[in-house]
């Protein structure tokens, strides 16, 4: 008859082990155009990749991707973050309420479309990003949550969209 220690270590690995599956279940599931953004954002040195991927802005910056990739353009606006703007149901009010977060901003590109791979559509992105000093300000620094999209449009340019929030104004 085994001993109770025995059972009770038994018992413990089992509850362990499970909790390691739910773990291992919460990893987060990157689309292989995120995975190339953020990969090419760690390559360049930027911290925004560094804080927490969140899902519920992945739908946003997906929605945006395709929505820029459909009209061929990053924006009808001259600040370029048409539809932004803090109004009901705007992308900025939508981060904000997904993630509970003070503070909000975006940055948004397309490709030239001469790359050929995903990759080096998504690293054209982040380089144009860091051109800009608002934009490189957003990508270079760590945020709560974040996330990066991107879309291919029928002219063959990628649409790129990044959403990040903050806990601190």
């Amino acid at each position: 008859m085994p001993s109770k220690h025995l059972l009770v270590l038994g018992l413990f690995l089992g509850l362990s082990a499970m909790a390691d599956k739910k773990a291992e279940e919460k990893k987060p599931e990157f689309r292989s155009d995120e995975a190339a953004l953020i990969e090419a954002v760690k390559k360049n040195g930027a911290k925004s990749a560094d804080g927490g991927w969140s899902p519920a802005l992945c739908e946003i910056t997906r929605d945006w991707a395709k929505a820029m990739a459909s009209r061929y353009r990053v924006s009808t606006s001259p600040t370029g973050h048409d539809g932004f703007a803090r109004t009901p149901n705007s992308r900025s009010e939508r981060a904000l309420a997904s993630t509970q977060a003070m503070v909000v901003s975006e940055v948004l590109a397309a490709t030239y479309g001469f790359e050929k791979t995903e990759s080096e559509h998504a690293n054209s992105c982040v380089l144009g990003w860091l051109e800009s000093p608002s934009h490189r300000r957003e990508v270079m620094s760590k945020h709560d949550n974040f996330c990066f999209s991107m879309a291919k449009g029928g002219d063959g340019k990628y649409y790129c969209a990044g959403i990040f929030t903050d806990n601190r104004k």
